[in-house]
């Protein structure tokens, strides 16, 4: 008896094991084929930023942080629910209620405010969060594979959306799901190939001098038959099937062999959480630019305080090794994270880059206007340079010119555009420098 428990049950957390969780949601479907049982509900959960907890505090802290999600589940479901540990940080909830999809929305929601208040882990303060994907068992999802399958669609999108969130499984999920296949598809047919993907810049101006200073290097795909796919749509993908780094190297090759050309001018690349998660990234990029002789002061790093929220001491690590040769670290989307300004003071930063939803509400007196003001402010006490994206209008040219960003970027001046028209702007900029230094 002791050993039919034990092959039905997690042995860290006790909890019904993968097993037992698939014979449970059997047993649930097949209760209710008279019609008469209360809907079924499954929830997928999934832990997020446990692997940080993970690597930053050993794997003994981890069990036993799994071991605590599992008790403040368990505080949670019902008595007729089944509350299962499918493996590593992942959960199951089957979930039996008259109420049906409220009530398993209402547990979702319970889940996620319960799973991210702090754990007390080995003497520190562990945070994580909870990604739920839902569905609700219709009179037709009778086989538990289907169901499953329907919860991990919404499992997925709960964490394309942003993590620490619910997303309820709809059939229009199915197509989107199909589509992303197609598009990984011919992604990784487009790296192979040396056709279809291409890097174009976007200028970067001073705010002091009006002059061009540098550019930042944006992927673009065209593809044969799909045509131009938006980045907003592909690199997401790009990053769930493990494609970001290549496409991620693509980019950077391209701004080496460009900027080595160049010199003096500044050529922003934009930097995955992926690659700066793998330790061998910053012997990488050092290649690239030793093999297009690029100046390390030429270059300029973009991250977001994801990548530093997420794997700390590795950034931190590699950021530092970047800086120390000379390569410029800028923090993109500046303001739309809780804790930026704590990573101006924390982590080695020469940039910040004000995001364009600010910028797109600037107006005089407004409150835009006055969180702006004080990120700049900030931002030059620490020393630290500030680009103004997204700029489109001469008012909010204007306006941030008075607030001191130093340097502008967006539509107003430029839409990205290809490496030649940057040459020719890089040019034109060349001459009338020396024909400056020539009368002086």
């Amino acid at each position: 008896m002791e050993a039919k428990r034990h092959a039905a049950h997690d042995p860290l957390t006790g909890l019904p094991n993968r097993s037992q969780f698939e014979h449970q949601l059997g047993s649930a479907l097949a209760g209710r084929g008279n019609g008469h049982g209360p809907p079924v509900s499954l929830l997928l959960l999934d832990l997020d930023r446990f692997k940080q907890v993970n690597d930053t505090l050993g794997h003994h802290a981890g069990d036993d942080l799994i071991c605590a999600v599992g008790q403040r589940l368990r505080e949670l479901v019902g008595p007729k629910d089944v509350l299962a540990r499918l493996g590593g940080d992942e959960f199951a909830v089957i979930h039996r209620s008259a109420n049906g999809r409220s009530s398993a929305q209402s547990l979702a929601n319970a889940i996620i405010e319960a799973v991210s208040q702090p754990f007390d882990v080995s003497g520190s303060e562990a945070f994580v969060g909870a990604s739920i994907g839902l569905v609700v068992a219709g009179e037709d999802d009778d086989d538990q594979r289907e169901l499953t399958r329907k919860a991990d669609i919404a499992l997925y999108e709960a964490k394309a959306a942003g993590r620490n969130r619910t997303v309820v499984y709809e059939e229009s999920m199915n197509e989107l799901l199909q589509g992303r296949h197609m598009i990984e598809g011919e992604l990784r047919e487009a790296l192979r190939c040396d056709d279809q993907l291409s890097v174009a810049f976007q200028p970067q101006f001073s705010g002091r001098s009006g002059e061009i200073i540098g550019a930042e290097a944006l992927v673009r795909w065209q593809h044969p038959r799909l045509g131009p796919v938006a980045p907003a749509h592909f690199i997401p993908i790009a990053e769930g099937a493990g494609l970001i780094e290549e496409l991620g190297e693509f980019v950077l090759r391209k701004a080496c062999s460009f900027g080595a050309q160049w010199p003096g001018y500044r050529i922003a690349v934009n930097i995955s959480p992926a690659q700066l998660r793998n330790p061998r990234f910053p012997e990488r990029v050092f290649d690239l630019m030793v093999e297009n002789a690029m100046r390390p002061s030429d270059l300029e790093l973009e991250i977001t305080e994801s990548i530093l929220l997420d794997n700390e001491g590795v950034a931190v690590e590699a950021l530092t090794t970047f800086r120390s040769a000379g390569i410029r670290i800028a923090l993109d989307d500046f303001g739309t994270g809780y804790s930026s300004l704590n990573y101006l003071k924390r982590y080695p930063v020469d940039c910040i880059k004000i995001d364009r939803s600010f910028v797109a509400q600037l107006v005089p007196q407004s409150s835009s206007a006055a969180i702006v003001q004080a990120m700049v402010t900030l931002a030059h006490a620490l020393d630290i340079e500030v680009t103004a994206e997204g700029v489109e209008t001469n008012e909010q040219m204007a306006l941030l010119k008075a607030m001191g960003c130093n340097v502008f970027q967006g539509y107003l001046f430029s839409p990205p555009t290809s490496e030649a028209n940057i040459e020719a702007e890089f040019g034109r900029a060349a001459e009338r420098r020396r024909g400056v230094a020539q009368i002086a």
